[in-house]
């Protein structure tokens, strides 16, 4: 009885252990199908520093005298009028440039350019100026001035004056201070005004009078995701072992569980078979001091045939009693039930 209870609870515990690789094998699995769809990092932007250039133009063509049909004496370059060269008296033009969101130091350098459609120029004014912050400055251009200058080099190559543009060039070149240490800034501005002195006009050719860059920095930086409590990679290595270790560990049990198995069925089948031969006992008395112990149940039934005598079943031995000699066969301890 003691070895009946002995190996049913080895059957539970073989039982309980294939079950518990099983969930084991499982869990890995599901869990490393999680962690494999989990990216280890995430990536994210990070703004290091961040600030915008402005450079502005404020100009306007000053008047000889008010026109009617203009309303003032002063009117913006930028303008959908016609400006009619014989009334422009000059150009005022202000000048501002500063750094939005970071400070800076550094120097600007203004020049004016007459250019003849020809391709020739002449550097008629330059000028600069050291900043901190902010830099600004304001020029006069006396118009009736410029175009003598003009007529007077055309004169000189052969040529009548018949148009120009004056290109007003503006460089800036500066350090800006920045969470990441200094960095220098270089830029320019330009506007470029025609005059036509055949057709009497005056005007803004091309150039935007405000001028603003935006500045920016970005570090990419990479978070760990975490799965449990614990980092990707980590539950991943682990997911790995659960799976190999409770697929294999099921493996091994589940073989044992069916060879266990079909060692019990070989002998409840053999049992079935020689019911008539078989007497089970709770021990046995009177057995002959000589013992021989026989390969397989086929044995003893042979040998209980010859001794014409029953086949006893104690606990886990098929015995046969002969007239000199007791001859058994012992179940397998895998095979007991």
């Amino acid at each position: 009885m003691k070895s009946r209870s002995t190996h049913r609870f080895v059957d539970h515990l073989l039982t309980f252990a294939l079950v518990a690789a099983v969930v084991i094998a499982v869990i890995g699995g599901l869990t490393g199908f999680l962690a494999y769809r989990v990216e280890p990092y995430v990536a994210r932007q990070v703004v290091l520093y961040k600030y915008s250039k402005l450079s502005t133009y404020d100009a306007y063509f000053t008047l000889k005298y008010p026109a009617e049909i203009y309303g003032s004496s002063t009117i913006p370059v930028k303008t959908n009028l016609p400006i009619y060269l014989n009334l422009v008296e000059g150009i005022n033009i202000s000048y501002r440039y500063r750094v939005e969101g970071a400070s800076s130091s550094g120097s600007v350098r203004i020049e004016l350019v007459l250019k003849h459609p020809d391709g020739w120029f002449y550097r008629y004014l330059n000028f600069s100026g050291e900043f901190r912050g902010e830099f600004s400055t304001s020029y006069y251009i006396d118009i009736d001035r410029v175009i003598e200058l003009m007529d007077d080099l055309c004169k000189g190559v052969g040529l009548r004056l018949q148009s120009f543009i004056l290109q007003v060039n503006t460089y800036f070149d500066h350090a800006t201070e920045v969470k990441t240490g200094s960095r220098r800034d270089s830029g320019n501005h330009t506007l470029i005004l025609s005059f036509d002195v055949v057709r009497n006009r005056a005007q803004l050719m091309s150039g935007d009078l405000k001028y603003v860059e935006p500045v920016e920095e970005k570090s990419t930086i990479y978070d760990k995701q975490y799965i449990f409590g614990l980092e990707v990679p980590t539950m991943r290595t682990l997911s790995v072992i659960a799976t190999s270790a409770g697929t294999i560990s099921a493996a091994l049990l589940a073989f044992l569980h069916i060879s266990k198995s079909v060692g019990t069925q070989s002998l409840a089948k053999f049992e079935r078979r020689y019911r008539d031969l078989i007497v089970k006992v709770e021990h046995i008395e009177g057995r002959n001091p000589i013992e021989v112990r026989v390969s397989s149940p086929e044995d003893i039934v042979k040998l209980a045939r010859l001794e014409e005598a029953p086949i006893l079943k104690a606990s886990s031995k098929y015995v046969v009693v002969g007239k000199q000699v007791t001859y058994y066969y012992e179940e397998p301890r895998e095979a007991s039930k």
